[in-house]
């Protein structure tokens, strides 16, 4: 039987090294093809962040006290009851106030529903906007009302939550925290704040 010529060796070789680079060239380009692909998936968010940014709204609430009215062009009145207690007997209580509603943002607000986030809730379920422009403004006046057992003064805090949606279909969440100092005489607002906007759900989840 003939040896192996040196000549044969060395195309041994040569195929080994081709099959070794070959491997080598497929992994790069799948590291390369990666890459790309996380890079692209990147800038697609980035452009899809900078698309929602562009069409965000922001709502900030001022609540004046009603009976300092401006001469406002009201969109809408509502009623807000605060009670702690369902005793018809028991005296009611009433407080008129303004919520002056604008959209500072650089998208309009949409489907803005509104409802509170405790037991002493709205009068109605929620209530509905249909749509807020960029820098526009609504006036809303709402009359507070409870039934209060006890003459000494005591803080209610209920929670107003805004819920809207941008023109792309992102959902939104702003909260605005109340504290209302009430006895069974008179109940007055004594503080308030707004939450900055919160995204609760992007287009496509």
């Amino acid at each position: 039987m003939d040896k192996p010529l040196i000549t044969d060796w060395f195309m041994v070789g040569i195929t080994v090294i081709y099959a070794i680079a070959t491997i080598a060239i497929t992994i790069a380009n799948m590291r390369s093809t990666n890459t790309t692909r996380r890079q692209l998936e990147t800038s697609v968010q980035q452009y899809e962040e900078k698309k929602r940014l562009e069409a965000m709204p922001h709502l900030t609430v001022v609540i004046e006290d009603h009976n300092l009215r401006k001469n406002y062009d009201y969109s809408d009145s509502y009623q807000a009851c605060i009670s702690q207690s369902q005793n018809s007997r028991i005296k009611t209580i009433k407080s008129y106030y303004d919520f002056v509603i604008s959209n500072i943002g650089w998208g309009a607000a949409k489907n803005i529903n509104i409802f509170m986030n405790s037991n002493l809730g709205l009068s109605e379920n929620s209530i509905y906007i249909g749509a807020i422009a960029p820098k526009d403004i609504k006036y809303y006046s709402w009359d507070f009302w409870g039934k209060i057992e006890t003459e000494d003064s005591t803080m209610l805090e209920p929670d107003f939550i805004f819920e809207y949606f941008d023109l792309l279909g992102n959902k939104y969440k702003q909260i605005v925290s109340m504290k209302f100092e009430a006895s069974s005489y008179s109940m007055e607002l004594k503080d308030y704040s707004t939450s900055d906007n919160e995204l609760v759900q992007s287009v496509g989840d």
